[in-house]
């Protein structure tokens, strides 16, 4: 069904948008490795609200900087120019779960890049567009899901495996 549709066609059908190998292993092995010395140099806040289980850290400069420059990437994906609002990079622990919700008005547009980690099975992002059946997303590290992060409610079940980290990326519509 999704064969001969645009990016865009099923951006806004399924509420997102999986995109393979957004960038390469390397780069997100780069990135993993900043936030891990984030992490073992106590620089990283202790969860939040919504994962207990985890390490934390809004707005670093080399994350913001990496999602500023690939604003255009994820206009050209759901259509329309963006505007690159903040970055927030989690490290989950063991058993660390994400808790269903809808993000704030500052993330229209969401994108959830995987970085690497240390686990045995590969741990799905789960997407719900309002009352229709959830669907799991399963990224491998340099994939990213772009989703309308404050419509689709999305959650992760519990984290089986040592740690995974995350980055996310927020945008709002430049001309909204």
């Amino acid at each position: 069904m999704t064969d001969h549709m645009s990016p865009q066609q099923i951006y806004q059908e399924h509420g997102f948008y999986l995109v393979k190998n957004f960038i390469p292993r390397v780069l997100a092995n780069y990135l993993k490795e900043i936030l891990h010395t984030l992490r073992v140099t106590n620089q990283l806040g202790n969860g939040d609200a919504q994962v207990e289980n985890s390490f934390t850290v809004y707005g670093n400069p080399a994350f913001d900087t990496f999602g500023y420059l690939s604003t255009s990437s994820f206009s050209q994906i759901i259509g329309k120019p963006l505007s690159f609002t903040y970055t927030y990079s989690r490290v989950y622990l063991n058993n660390a779960a994400l808790l269903p919700h809808i993000d704030r008005a500052e993330c229209e547009h969401s994108v959830t890049l995987f970085l690497g980690g240390n686990y045995s099975q590969l741990w799905p992002i789960w997407m719900q567009q309002d009352n229709k059946d959830p669907e799991a997303v399963v990224l491998e590290e340099g994939d990213c899901v772009v989703y309308q992060g404050n419509k689709l409610n999305h959650w992760r079940d519990h984290f089986e495996g040592t740690d995974y980290y995350q980055l996310f990326m927020h945008y709002v519509e430049a001309e909204g």
